[in-house]
């Protein structure tokens, strides 16, 4: 009973995380090209991904995630450069508006109270942590592993690159929101349809091409 309780979470949480991969990847595509249907790229996504997968199973599998491990970390670097070279600092602008979001950001954001910014903390940690321990994904990897020795090897290596990535994408998401606030990574609308998870897509679009390309 226990397994096929687990197993179907896993599975549940599987579809959760295709679905938004498969959302954001259509979100990022539109936003920054003249397509204005996210379908395309989702389906171009889906089957080059089925057919490469099903040719080389697990260790292609594996083999892209580092590949776009090195990737997300090299652009994530890009884009933190890029913020600071197109940006006025929150900390040295006379607009008003970008101080005032700036003192909310680093203060208790849109929480606007230490009790629920430490709710929503808690609420992300401990739902992001479920969701990876019940992903098959992460599940498939570690049982794939030579011995005990590499799959400690592999976690200490992910927190080693976790850590800085998470602190690097938190400050440009931080910089978008002192420069957009609410309105603009938040809220949807005819002109805007970006969300805040999104931000650092979105500082991209708003950047020079040379930025973009």
């Amino acid at each position: 009973v226990v397994n096929v309780y687990c197993t179907f979470v896993s599975l549940f949480v599987t579809l959760l995380s295709l679905s938004a991969e498969f959302t954001s990847v259509g979100s990022c595509v539109t936003e920054l090209s003249d397509l204005t249907s996210p379908l395309g790229p989702v389906i171009a996504t889906s089957i080059v991904t089925l057919v490469y997968t099903s040719i080389g199973g697990l260790p292609v599998s594996i083999f892209t995630d580092k590949v776009q491990g090195v990737s997300i970390f090299i652009f994530t670097i890009l884009v933190c450069v890029a913020t600071f070279a197109f940006y006025e600092l929150p900390t040295e602008t006379n607009d008003e508006a970008i101080r005032a979001n700036w003192e909310m950001v680093i203060t208790w954001g849109t929480g606007e109270s230490a009790s629920n910014s430490f709710k929503m903390a808690f609420i992300l940690i401990s739902a992001v942590t479920c969701a990876t321990i019940m992903h098959s994904g992460f599940q498939q990897r570690i049982w794939a592993a030579a011995g005990d020795t590499q799959v400690r090897r592999g976690a200490i290596g992910g927190i080693l690159l976790t850590i800085p990535f998470m602190t690097l994408f938190g400050v440009v998401g931080m910089i978008a929101f002192a420069h957009y606030g609410k309105p603009g990574l938040v809220e949807v609308g005819p002109e805007r349809t970006y969300l805040a998870f999104l931000a650092a897509f979105f500082l991209i679009g708003e950047m020079p091409a040379a930025w973009q390309a």
